[in-house]
């Protein structure tokens, strides 16, 4: 995936495939902010300048949620759903 834009919300970091996390299409990378800390060592700068514009694979936990995504909650609303990859660990991002 190709990483359009990068989003903070509440200690989260969310690496998304389009250049807004709106978009129906958008598929978000989601990382806590002690994994992108770790990125930041493993890669030996500022992760989520870095990761702009760039393409990456990750190991993670796929799943579909419905979202409210202005309010930053997760609701149960069918036909609205978004596709979140939760990575654990900085090991597990790679860039292509």
């Amino acid at each position: 995936m190709t990483v359009k834009s990068v989003n903070v919300f509440n200690k989260m970091v969310f690496l998304n495939s389009e250049d807004t996390y709106l978009d129906r299409a958008n598929v978000a990378v989601q990382i806590t902010s002690s994994v992108a800390y770790n990125a930041d060592i493993r890669f030996g700068g500022d992760f989520r300048n870095m990761v702009l514009n760039r393409k990456i694979l990750v190991i993670g936990s796929a799943m579909k949620v419905g979202a409210d995504l202005e309010q930053g909650i997760i609701v149960n609303t069918k036909g609205d759903e978004r596709t979140y990859i939760f990575v654990s660990r900085a090991s597990n991002i790679f860039f292509e």
